[in-house]
């Protein structure tokens, strides 16, 4: 690690230890002159130029390599700095490391004025005085004392005189800084010392032969004379980048300027910018309180005397007496317009009773509160402040990296991890922060690849920051501080659902005779640690975690022992049950609602499918019913994974409808010896167990593997005998057999077409009567494929048109993509080339996202039709 101080005395360490001292002061201008190029190419006859300018440049250039042998010795283990971009050129690479200067140039150009007054140790390498120096020094004395006048600005009267003072004795005719210093006197109540400040200049520019202060410097003192106006003015500097938000800034200046709106509330879990919004909205409406804005941070003010202390000592109020300084408050607050802002006021258990008491005693005053809960009062306007949308997030990633690493920028390369990443940093912008800080050691990819540990990496070491800012368990730490015993208990609890919840869900899983989960629902939302949505639809509310407060509420719940075992158990037999429900409704007419339903728990589902230590019979209901789901919606490969977790522990019936899942999904992946397998084994286990459905779906399933595989008489055998059942029990199950026995007889050309749709028709006419579209398109996609067969294309193109929009409006992206690909295929065969071809292009795209196997005959067809046009 290296660390180079320029700014006051010299200073180079390597690793922590002082590097050997150089030979000459010259090797020290040659560091200064490469650092303050900030790794950038110097030209070697330039520095040689400007190190040694009575040299020749054989000469200059010599000193030049001497001095670099030198340098390199200095600098050791980080030697390696010193680059030769190119035999003309040097640079010094000061990534990851410290360089004072640098960073003071950096915290100016960003406008941090405070870092910028931290920063600066002095003049620029006092050692040395050489002409190319006194510029580069001077530019950075300029900046400084610019930093000190900003800063000033920001704070208190009786605190920005120490900064204006420094900023004298530096420059004693800079008369911004007088004026600034006569008007900080001014607002303590010191003409006195307001008017000596001017008189001391006035004598230093006669002394001088400059003349007489500046007009306005004449008119500030001038007005000393007259009754004054104090006007206090104390918004902290913001230290990062405001991105977005113009919604929060436009609702809450629009409030605050409205005659009968005097107290609005910005809303919203710790870290999620309410601060920051505060603050800008504060510095839009100072036209608006002619008197002042006033900023009091309640960062530990837990008593209201704390609060009132606060507020006397950003109003000037010397030595308030604690029995009558709410008076005396209201006494210097009386009859101004003012805009006074209370950050983190959950801090303070008594804010509401305060801020209501300010009201009523004063009727110009206007309030602006941050809080992670609701003040709950009546003139209270509550501002509910959500996380940044993703678009949003990146750009102040990028902003805040850069100023942590300059070389850091979003290209082509890193877009999509950086959108990835700030997508998982769910929009918090202290996540984000904090995140955005590692740039220097971590790239966008690594750091998504390390969010699995969000707690451990989202920490801070910055001294400007409050310490519930620093990490982000801090910043919730802090809000989980605030709940009752009760509400934390219900806060972990619910951290078992993934996804979301509904509040008869929750009422489920946390039932206790003492616990009003509504109340608790309540309190959590009111402390803005509970999203909660109502669904248009349904209208119902849907409850849910961000990302990063359900893990801490996980860590918690693990905190708890017993409890997170029961509340596990209950939440996985909660879902089992409803999903085993929910299942009943597949080859239904309510099917549809049923899909729509399990999308909605799909992640609750998995949580208890991944869950390896809970009853094989819950896991087992919930990958039934995931799988299910991604069936019917096409998506093959992804059903199998969850029956691939639970199939080896199932037992009984469970496990024989798993194993005819499973098999389907091998004969639409064209995995045939593996669904034979796996049909004969579930056909097996279903005799023996005398599961009559179980049989019959089996033969079914073993029907549509010898079909696959050839052996139509097999097939025709198996789906006879299945049949038979499925009529005799008036299943809906018929549809499936009667559409595979019309493929059989369609195939063989030397039967009568007429016998295969007459199978069609009677699996259309059940599917429709139940409204199963997925149904109605296997039947119209088989049809299709029969009256192509027979070589009419125009009615095998009427069945596929009907197949794709049924699939189309089913969801199933894997039937869509056949019917697809099929009806290019009859468009083609009636001539209709580029409407085959766009055809076979969706198709593809469809049969590409689902990884299936069908994708190659597919790109096959096009690239053929292709060379035909």
């Amino acid at each position: 690690m290296l660390r180079l101080r320029l700014l006051g005395a010299f200073l180079l360490e390597v690793d922590g230890t002082p590097a050997p001292r150089l030979r000459s002061r010259t090797g020290e201008s040659l560091l200064t002159l490469l650092a303050l190029r900030a790794g950038q190419p110097v030209e070697r006859l330039w520095l040689a130029g400007t190190l040694w300018p009575e040299s020749d440049h054989e000469q200059g250039l010599y000193n030049l390599r001497r001095n670099l042998t030198d340098l390199r010795v200095a600098l050791g283990s980080e030697s390696w700095r010193l680059e030769s971009p190119s035999k003309l050129t040097l640079s010094l690479n000061l990534q990851e490391a410290e360089c004072d200067v640098l960073a003071f140039d950096a915290a100016l150009a960003a406008q941090c004025w405070s870092e910028a007054v931290a920063r600066y140790g002095g003049a620029l390498l006092t050692t040395g005085e050489v002409p190319w120096l006194e510029a580069e020094r001077a530019q950075r004395e300029q900046g400084y004392l610019l930093a000190l006048e900003r800063a000033a600005t920001q704070l208190p009267p009786s605190e920005a005189l120490a900064l204006l003072e420094r900023a004298r004795s530096l420059d004693p005719l800079r008369e911004s800084v007088v004026r600034g210093l006569m008007q900080c006197h001014q607002r303590l109540g010191n003409l006195a010392h307001a008017v000596q400040c001017y008189q001391e200049l006035r004598s230093l520019l006669l002394g001088a032969r400059l003349g007489s202060p500046d007009a306005q410097t004449q008119a500030l003192y001038a007005a000393l004379s007259e009754p004054q106006r104090v006007v206090w003015d104390n918004l902290p500097e913001p230290l990062s980048a405001f991105v977005g938000r113009t919604a929060y800034l436009d609702t809450c200046a629009h409030a605050l300027t409205q005659e009968k709106r005097r107290l609005v509330t910005l809303l919203g879990m710790g870290g999620i910018g309410k601060t920051r919004i505060a603050c800008e909205v504060a510095a839009r409406l100072r036209p608006h309180f002619p008197d002042g804005v006033l900023w009091v941070n309640l960062e530990g003010a837990t008593e209201s005397e704390a609060l009132l202390y606060r507020l006397a000592a950003v109003l000037g109020i010397a030595a308030p007496s604690a029995a009558t300084l709410q008076k005396q408050l209201v006494a210097a607050l009386r009859g101004k317009r003012v805009l006074l802002v209370l950050d983190s006021a959950e801090q303070c258990h008594e804010a509401p009773e305060l801020a209501h008491a300010l009201l009523t005693a004063l009727s110009e005053l206007k309030i602006l509160v941050t809080a992670r809960r609701a003040l709950d009062l009546q003139a209270e306007t509550v501002v509910e402040v959500s996380p940044l949308s993703r678009e949003e997030s990146t750009e102040l990633f990028v902003a805040l990296g850069k100023s942590k690493h300059a070389a850091f920028t979003a290209t082509a390369e890193n877009a999509r991890d950086l959108q990835a990443l700030c997508e998982r940093l769910e929009g918090i912008p202290l996540a984000v922060e904090l995140a955005a800080a590692r740039v220097a050691t971590l790239t966008p990819r690594e750091l998504l690849q390390r969010l699995k540990e969000r707690f451990r990496l989202l920490q801070s070491t910055a001294h400007d920051l409050l310490p519930r800012q620093r990490t982000l368990r801090a910043a919730l730490d802090s809000s989980c501080a605030l709940l009752s015993a009760q509400e934390q208990s219900v806060f972990a609890q619910l951290s078992v659902f993934a996804g979301g919840f509904y509040l008869d869900d929750a009422e489920t899983i946390c039932e206790a005779p003492e616990v009003d989960v509504l109340e608790n629902l309540h309190a959590l939302r009111r402390h803005s640690l509970l999203q909660a949505e109502t669904e248009p639809r349904s209208q119902r509310v849907r409850y849910r975690f961000l990302e990063t407060v359900g893990e801490y509420a996980k860590e918690r719940l693990k905190e708890q022992g017993a409890l997170e075992e029961q509340t596990t158990r209950a939440h996985a037999q909660h879902f089992a049950t409803w999903a085993k429900q929910v299942r009943q409704q597949f080859r239904t007419s309510t099917e549809a609602e049923a899909l729509a339903q399990l999308e909605r728990e799909q992640r609750n589902l998995q949580a208890v499918v991944d869950n390896g230590s809970l009853p094989a019979e819950l896991r087992g209901e919930c990958a039934l019913a995931l799988a299910g789901l991604l069936t019917r919606r096409g998506f093959a490969r992804a059903a199998q994974q969850p029956l691939s977790l639970v199939l080896p522990k199932l037992e009984g019936s469970q496990r024989v409808e798993a194993l005819g899942e499973w098999a389907g999904l091998c004969l639409d992946l064209q995995e045939g010896e593996q669904a034979l397998a796996t049909a004969t084994e579930s056909l097996a286990l279903a005799q023996t167990l005398q599961d009559l459905v179980g049989i019959a779906r089996a033969q079914n399933l073993l029907g549509q593997v010898a079909l696959y595989q050839g052996e139509k008489e097999v097939a025709q055998r198996y789906f006879t005998e299945a049949l038979a059942f499925f009529e005799a029990h008036a299943s809906t199950d018929a549809a499936f057999v009667h559409n595979n026995l019309g493929l059989i007889v369609g195939e063989d050309l030397t039967r009568d077409p007429l016998q295969a749709h007459g199978h069609f028709a009677r699996a259309r006419r059940l599917y429709e009567q139940h409204n199963n579209l997925r149904g109605i398109a296997r039947v119209e996609n088989n049809a299709g494929y029969v009256a192509y067969l027979w070589e009419d294309f125009r009615l095998s193109a009427q069945h596929y048109q009907r197949a794709s929009s049924a699939a189309r409006r089913s969801g199933d992206l894997d039937l869509l993509a056949k019917a697809l690909n099929n009806e290019g295929e009859a468009a083609e065969a009636l001539g209709s080339l580029e409407s085959a071809c766009a055809l076979y292009e969706e198709a593809l795209a469809l049969f590409t996202e689902l990884e299936s196997p069908y994708a190659s005959y597919t790109q096959e067809l096009l690239e053929a039709l292709k060379t035909k046009k």
